[in-house]
């Protein structure tokens, strides 16, 4: 059998995940004699096969997103009990949300009311059962929000909210 033959009926063999990540790791380690692409008669590996790699790392990646989902939704069912009572969440994490900030603005004495967006980045049941949603706003503020009236789910609640406040200052 001559060299070129050798090859390509190594190239003929289908790795499993685990002889692909052993290929990388001796390869990359010069530690080939112990490669599934190892090629005892010309004493080298193989060229390494990309498209392996590239199937072992969509296999992966698909494999962490399923377990990640998984693993995101079983804290929401968690999450939604508090000392084995139901919690009503107000909204899911990663919710758009709106909130009413006051803000300096040059050239005023008070404070500014304004709507910024955010998002719900966790719930944390507080020592009462009551959900506690972690909003950061676009702004890049972090805000710890308890009260329902506190935060909106949407922006015409927000406005809503604003108008109210807004006609109640000026009384």
């Amino acid at each position: 059998m001559d060299i070129n033959e050798i090859i390509k009926a190594a190239k003929c063999k289908e790795l499993s995940d685990d002889e692909i990540i052993k290929m990388l790791m001796c390869c990359s380690g010069c530690n080939c004699k112990d490669c599934p692409q190892y090629i005892s008669e010309i004493k080298r590996c193989q060229d390494i096969d990309l498209g392996a790699i590239l199937g072992l790392i969509n296999r992966q990646q698909a494999q962490i997103k399923e377990l990640t989902d998984k693993h995101w939704q079983e804290c929401g069912q968690i999450a939604n009990y508090a000392n084995g009572v139901p919690v009503n969440l107000p909204c899911e994490v990663g919710a758009t949300v709106y909130m009413i900030t006051k803000k300096k603005i040059k050239g005023k004495k008070a404070l500014v009311p304004q709507i910024e967006k955010g998002a719900v980045d966790r719930f944390v049941i507080g020592g009462a059962g009551v959900p506690m949603a972690e909003i950061c706003l676009d702004s890049g503020v972090w805000y710890t929000a308890c009260e329902s009236g506190s935060y909106y789910l949407t922006f015409e609640e927000a406005e809503k909210a604003l108008e109210k406040e807004t006609e109640e200052q000026k009384k």
